[in-house]
């Protein structure tokens, strides 16, 4: 009872500081701050997640997301991009710790923080864009605080306070925010499955590799999305199918196939060929059932067939030679035709692909 009592009248005294906004500022800032000094404390970037989210007003959520980019996250971005493209694969630890300052252990989750940070940034700009349109008032909090706590100007709180608001009233470009969030997605891919050899500059368009680590907040020159083609279109499909196989050797039926489908659509190339590749997986490793619950979404189940066949050749050669009943095998040996006895019989089944 005494507690409630005592931050009743802290409230009183503090209407303005004790704001839930500006406490929930603050608390993101500072927990950004701690983990700064060890970046391997994964935990206070889940206490800047909960405080982002839980502000009210969309000019703070924006402003904070644009600064914690600018300040912290877009250089940790830039550096493993570089790191990538030159070694072709996830950095190893000691390159990681070098360049990066954390563990190979704590990226992974600093990606996704990374992720959450864009997309959440990406949702309070449309709110703010919904609000302008609409000719709504853009409500901007107020910096006013008790007179007890006039701010010294080098008060690096305030400095931080100017800079959230101008973010904030600035909405961000759209266009950008969706660009970085597609290369942080592709970085947690290759570093989480171990994903090689990748060149993560051949899956981008070159107009928006020109983009990439500028000023979130800028106007981009105006390009029209393209469809990719020629050696672009297949290093995407290469790419794809490196994520579809990972996910297969890991036994991960839904998370990262998803994933995979969703970079597909990002990148404006046939989704649908990552759920074939998929299923013909799926069916070379003996996994039926998941394989079959896949197919229900596959649309061209034409183009599927073909992909099918050496499978279920490699499977009919493999039954041939192993049955443990010779006259079972001789019965399957004369039902086929002599073209399918000739197919199933060009498999080589002396060593098994998975």
């Amino acid at each position: 009872a005494w507690f409630r009592l005592e931050v009743g009248e802290l409230r009183r005294r503090f209407p303005n500081t004790l704001r839930a906004d500006v406490l929930h500022v603050h608390a993101a800032w500072e927990s950004v701050v701690a983990w700064k000094t060890d970046r391997d404390d994964t935990a206070l970037l889940d206490v800047l997640l909960d405080n982002l989210t839980a502000l009210e007003s969309v000019v703070l959520r924006a402003g904070l997301a644009v600064v914690f980019w600018n300040a912290i996250f877009a250089k940790i971005v830039s550096e493993l991009y570089a790191l990538v493209e030159k070694v072709g694969k996830s950095p190893k630890e000691r390159l990681i710790r070098k360049y990066l300052g954390l563990s190979l252990n704590a990226l992974p989750t600093v990606l996704k923080v990374i992720q959450s940070i864009l997309l959440d940034l990406r949702n309070s700009t449309l709110d703010t864009l919904t609000l302008l349109e609409n000719e709504s008032k853009l409500t901007v909090p107020s910096l006013a605080g008790e007179s007890l706590w006039h701010p010294d100007p080098s008060f690096e709180d305030e400095g931080i306070w100017v800079r959230v608001l101008k973010e904030g009233r600035q909405p961000s470009n759209t266009t950008l925010i969706a660009i970085h969030h597609h290369l942080v997605t592709v970085l947690y891919s290759i570093v989480v499955l171990q994903l090689k050899p990748v060149r993560v500059s051949t899956l981008f368009d070159p107009k928006i590799i020109e983009q990439l680590f500028t000023n979130i907040t800028r106007e981009t020159p105006s390009f029209d999305p393209v469809d990719p083609t020629g050696s672009r279109l297949s290093e995407i499909e290469k790419f794809l199918s490196l994520i579809i196989t990972a996910s297969c050797n890991n036994d991960d039926s839904t998370t990262w196939p998803e994933l995979a489908i969703e970079l597909a659509e990002a990148f404006r190339v046939d989704a649908d060929a990552v759920r074939r590749r998929h299923v013909v997986e799926l069916y070379e490793r003996r996994r039926d059932a998941q394989a079959k619950e896949v197919l229900f979404a596959v649309r061209d189940r034409e183009a599927l067939g073909p992909r099918l066949l050496p499978v279920l050749g490699r499977r009919l050669a493999g039954a041939m030679k192993d049955s443990a009943n010779e006259s079972r095998s001789l019965e399957l040996v004369v039902q086929f035709p002599l073209g399918v006895l000739q197919f199933v019989r060009s498999f080589d089944v002396s060593r098994n692909l998975y």
